[in-house]
């Protein structure tokens, strides 16, 4: 809360060890944080914009930080309001991607290993910054 370093993930350790293959990274991304630093992920939040089941488990996770209980008819706009209000827009560099072969002969079938990311970033490429966000100011 007061701009302590935000840890960014991890790097897949355990998962270069059984010799997974590094298949790059997921696509970059924008996310919402709640006020605590947690991510609302795109699936609640679209949950509650279309009435899908559980919108109203989703609506509640705004709730905690002090959002007003929507009104069936009014999600879309109660959404935008405290969306704005309460998160704060990151982005995402994008996950790390591994896959493995479940059967020794489908190996073959996998995409060549990229060389794998260490900390500080990836071979060859640039380093990870470390990444300083304040959680007490206003989006």
């Amino acid at each position: 809360m007061d701009g302590t370093i935000i840890h960014r993930g991890h790097f897949g350790i355990c998962y270069q060890a059984t010799s997974a293959a590094f298949l790059g990274r997921t696509e970059p991304r924008t996310v919402r944080l709640l006020p605590d630093g947690t991510v609302l992920n795109d699936r609640a939040i679209q949950k509650i914009r279309a009435g899908e089941r559980g919108w109203q488990y989703a609506a509640a996770l705004l709730e905690n930080f002090g959002a007003a209980p929507p009104s069936v008819e009014e999600r879309t706009e109660w959404l935008a309001s405290w969306l704005a209000r309460l998160t704060r827009r990151l982005r995402h560099s994008g996950n790390y991607k591994y896959a493995w072969a479940i059967a020794r002969d489908a190996r073959r079938l996998l995409p060549a290993s990229l060389p794998y990311p260490k900390p500080g970033g990836l071979p060859n490429g640039p380093p990870v910054p470390s990444l300083r966000i304040n959680l007490d100011s206003k989006p």
